[in-house]
């Protein structure tokens, strides 16, 4: 399934994600550095709120165009719901697989809560799928005078 114009990207790689952040500049996002955006200062279950339906696309055949559902303090769309999203980290100190967060348009809210901002899964690097997409993150630049 491919990303469609005014959809998230999705149905990548871990390695093309990171190749693509590279090309922009930029880089995949820690984990704690998509929990510290996802959150957006506040301390809610969703990012961007409590009401799931208000802020997330979910517990559906396919995604929706980005931006569709209430941006979370920081202004970030769709952290939970949409897409999941490729982090940077390991899952854990073996190496087999890499953090994904978020929710994606196929997660559901009962009985397990898939777009809790905890919840974090392990998916091998070089797997596809139509539900894991990314967003680039960048370093903040000091520039000299």
């Amino acid at each position: 399934m491919p990303s469609r114009e005014g959809g998230p990207v999705r149905n990548v790689t871990w390695e093309e994600a990171d190749a693509f952040c590279k090309w922009s500049e930029g880089r995949l996002p820690t984990e704690k550095e998509w929990e510290y955006a996802a959150a957006g200062g506040a301390a809610t279950t969703y990012s961007g709120g409590n009401n799931a339906s208000k802020v997330a696309i979910y517990n559906r055949k396919k995604p929706d165009n980005v931006a569709r559902r209430s941006p979370n303090q920081y202004g970030l769309y769709d952290m939970t719901g949409n897409v999941a999203e490729w982090c940077d980290d390991w899952y854990d100190s073996a190496q087999t697989g890499k953090v994904v967060r978020g929710g994606a348009y196929n997660s559901t809210i009962n009985p397990i809560n898939e777009l809790d901002m905890s919840l974090r899964r392990k998916e091998r690097p070089e797997s596809r799928s139509p539900a894991i997409g990314f967003r680039v993150a960048w370093s903040k630049k000091i520039l000299s005078p």
